[in-house]
């Protein structure tokens, strides 16, 4: 599972705007290490590197906007039937694990 921008910006920016000094260690430092923090903090896969870069080209910009891009995201289209019989299967599933099972980013 991958965070929206909005989520990423929400914590980088906080990060930023509030910066406790360890918490601004983790955006003062390249996109890779950064995200090598926050998936070690928030767990393995949370962000990517590209997401990462994004999210601080736009802060680095002064875009402060924690709403998503209208257009540069590619539609989820998940087949209903298949998520119902998946959740009544095991309804004690965890979302990732849901998601996994769909191959879903």
């Amino acid at each position: 599972m991958v965070l929206s921008s909005l989520r990423v910006l929400l914590i980088l920016g906080y990060q930023i705007k509030y910066g406790k000094r360890q918490i601004r260690m983790i955006v003062l430092r390249k996109a890779v290490e950064t995200v090598c923090n926050i998936n070690q903090a928030f767990g393995e896969g949370i962000i990517n590197k590209r997401i990462a870069q994004h999210c601080f080209r736009r802060l680095r910009n002064g875009d402060e906007c924690l709403e998503d891009e209208e257009g540069r995201r590619i539609p989820l289209v998940i087949d209903d039937s298949q998520l119902r019989i998946i959740v009544e299967e095991e309804p004690r599933k965890t979302t990732r694990e849901v998601v996994e099972e769909l191959h879903v980013n």
